[in-house]
């Protein structure tokens, strides 16, 4: 099941190049990335109160969706869907080149050819809690818009500079998610614009109908308040954030 990540081909994604099982498991080579990770990058811009521009945010985002997008479409040599779900879509999978390239990496559950039964990947981290969709949270099955709850709260967390959830304990957070869900607030406080406080409040409905129908969607949307703002962001933009913040290699 690990070759089916293999189905990949995206700038945005990291490529899995190959795997090998021996009496220790499943092994797995991926494409190695010189830089650092977005969580490194966002703990660093807050110990110097420094905040990456709106402009520049969406970008990452958008990267991040295209990549997503081009996985949950994902088919085998038949055609047929290969139904590939992230469910680990956090900073620190998400990484930054110093050449500006972003990846998106650890893959955590392929759902193959309508197969009940997902299949976990072996030795790959699972979703981290602050981002873990509310449906997710209760126990239901990992899909799409979850993928694009965790863009998300991501998103949240650039544009205010905080974690999404604050509770100490796992039990406190699963039941902020589940009972309060995300207060967009703290965004409409820091002065991010307002069609990008309604896009994370979309992204991040406690239900899922509510959200966006697939990442390519939510891309679209970035991409046109982009235009709409006048802004030009590139992977340049992400090359020079990484060299002034002068981080040592993830």
């Amino acid at each position: 099941e690990a070759k089916a990540l293999a189905a990949i081909h995206h700038p945005n994604v990291v490529r899995l190049l190959d795997t090998h099982e021996d009496k220790h498991g499943v092994h797995i080579a991926l494409e190695f990335v010189p830089g650092t990770d977005l969580r490194t990058v966002m703990t660093e811009l807050v110990r110097n109160n420094l905040r990456l521009p709106s402009a520049l945010s969406c970008y990452l985002a958008v990267s991040v969706l295209r990549g997503l997008d081009h996985a949950h479409r994902a088919t085998d040599e038949l055609g047929r869907r290969l139904d590939i779900i992230h469910r680990d879509v956090t900073p620190s999978n998400i990484l930054l080149s110093h050449e500006g390239h972003l990846k998106l990496t650890d893959f955590g559950v392929v759902r193959m050819n309508n197969r009940t039964q997902p299949v976990t990947m072996p030795g790959l981290v699972k979703g981290k809690f602050r981002y873990m969709a509310p449906e997710y949270v209760e126990g239901g099955a990992p899909s799409i818009r979850s993928d694009i709850y965790a863009v998300g709260v991501t998103l949240y967390e650039l544009f205010s500079g905080r974690y999404a959830f604050n509770e100490e304990g796992r039990r406190n957070i699963f039941k902020a998610i589940m009972e309060e869900g995300l207060d967009v607030t703290p965004l409409v406080v820091s002065n991010t614009p307002r069609p990008l406080v309604d896009l994370v409040a979309r992204a991040t409905d406690r239900h899922p109908p509510n959200r966006f129908a697939s990442a390519g969607a939510m891309a679209d949307a970035l991409e046109s308040w982009l235009r709409r703002s006048g802004s030009f962001v590139s992977g340049s933009s992400i090359a020079q954030v990484l060299k002034q913040l002068d981080l040592p290699d993830a």
